[in-house]
């Protein structure tokens, strides 16, 4: 009888210690939980740059080509004047 407790209580602790290295290990699963949430937010991250790319190239594209998008840049952002163009500005001030 004592024999087979003290072989009850062996099993028991193997037992605690497998399922103790099954869930807290570094191959566990909580380090696997853990990586699965990290790689869920580096792939939002990639679709997110991936977007930015695209519109970044579609951007580029207007650019290259597109006469009337060069103009209106540089009328917004460098003050871009056409020679004896006449200019108003109007005042926002009460």
């Amino acid at each position: 009888m004592l024999k087979k407790k003290f072989y009850t209580i062996i099993y028991l602790a193997i037992l605690l210690l497998i399922i103790t290295f099954m869930v807290f290990s570094d191959f566990g699963l909580l380090k696997r939980i853990e990586l699965e949430s990290e790689k869920n937010a580096l792939l939002e991250n990639k679709s997110k740059e991936i977007m930015i790319r695209d519109s970044l190239k579609s951007a580029k594209m207007r650019l290259e080509s597109d006469f009337t998008e060069i103009e209106r840049i540089a009328r917004e952002y460098y003050g871009y004047i056409i020679p004896g163009e006449t200019v108003y500005i109007i005042s926002n001030s009460k």
